[in-house]
């Protein structure tokens, strides 16, 4: 299954709140699915024909690639104190 199709089929884009930012991979381009809620793509940029970065890109870049790093910490640390596994107390939301 494609991943405009699962996009599609499990409602993924309801999900997210008005005006919100989803990270993907350059694989993921489908802005169109994502219009309607106003939720905007951030995907890193890549070079194409290109042989270096512009600065904006560069930048874009590395700002990408933090929040990255940032949301595999995350997915880590869930994994290791095994947080999915259980219902998750109201307390613990914010």
């Amino acid at each position: 299954m494609s991943d405009k199709d699962q996009v599609k089929r499990f409602g993924i884009v309801d999900l997210f709140p008005l005006g919100d930012t989803l990270l993907a991979d350059r694989i993921f381009n489908k802005q169109e699915l994502l219009l309607h809620k106003g939720v905007k793509l951030l995907i890193p940029p890549f070079l194409k024909a290109k042989k270096q970065f512009s600065n904006a890109d560069d930048q874009c870049s590395n700002q990408v690639t933090n929040a990255r790093i940032q949301v595999e910490r995350v997915i880590g640390r869930m994994k290791d104190f095994d947080i999915m596994k259980a219902e998750l107390p109201l307390e613990m939301i914010t």
